[in-house]
């Protein structure tokens, strides 16, 4: 943890959709591994439809293909990662963690992408620049109760593009923060009453900046 810890409010981002398009930059590489196996590439609608599956049965669902092909095809595209062939975070990503690293909060990731966004952010200037980082696959719920253990700060924020993440928020009594750019309508988020909502990146990092000190 950096020597933030226990300043100000602790803001705990969704890097999925509000940070960085993960679910555009997975496709990508997906497609590019569906590819070579001569396999139909999918749209992002279609990707969607089937986030959170396990790595196989997603190939599996989404490419048509037998179990063994489907493994194969999750082992080339996890190959692919390792060997840091990983798309780039876009700039907006960048300019994010880089406004951020220069206030002194607890700043939390979290992540359920498949898991590797650890090695998306060591591509970027985000090393060191968060508290905490979970790209585990064990559900958004355990990922904040794990949060909220460790952080120990009364005054938490949770920024996602999901509405399950905002109702989760209001179920645990901590901030509520829906960002409309993201995976999930703005209505539907807003149906669930957030605390704020906000429309593009930048209010996100005005919004940070409010609850730094």
């Amino acid at each position: 943890m950096r020597s933030s810890k226990g300043i100000g409010s602790l803001v705990a981002l969704n890097f999925d959709g509000v940070v960085a398009n993960v679910s555009a930059l997975v496709l990508d590489r997906l497609n590019h591994v569906f590819h070579r196996f001569d396999q139909p590439v999918i749209d992002l609608s279609s990707f969607n439809n089937l986030w959170g599956l396990p790595l196989v049965e997603l190939v599996q669902r989404a490419s048509n293909c037998s179990n063994p092909e489907a493994i194969q095809i999750a082992k080339q595209y996890l190959a692919c990662v390792d060997s840091c062939q990983l798309p780039a975070a876009d700039s907006d990503a960048n300019e994010i963690i880089d406004y951020l690293m220069m206030r002194p909060a607890q700043l939390a990731c979290l992540s359920l992408y498949l898991p590797r966004v650890k090695q998306l952010l060591g591509a970027t200037s985000a090393a060191g620049s968060f508290d905490y980082v979970s790209d585990s696959c064990d559900g958004r719920e355990s990922q904040i109760a794990k949060l909220l253990e460790t952080a120990g700060s009364a005054d938490v924020w949770l920024i996602s593009d999901r509405v399950a993440d905002i109702k989760l928020a209001r179920g645990l009594g901590i901030g509520s923060v829906a960002a409309t750019w993201g995976h999930d309508d703005e209505w539907d988020m807003a149906l669930h009453s957030p605390d704020y909502i906000i429309s593009d990146k930048i209010e996100a990092m005005e919004f940070i900046a409010g609850r730094m000190l």
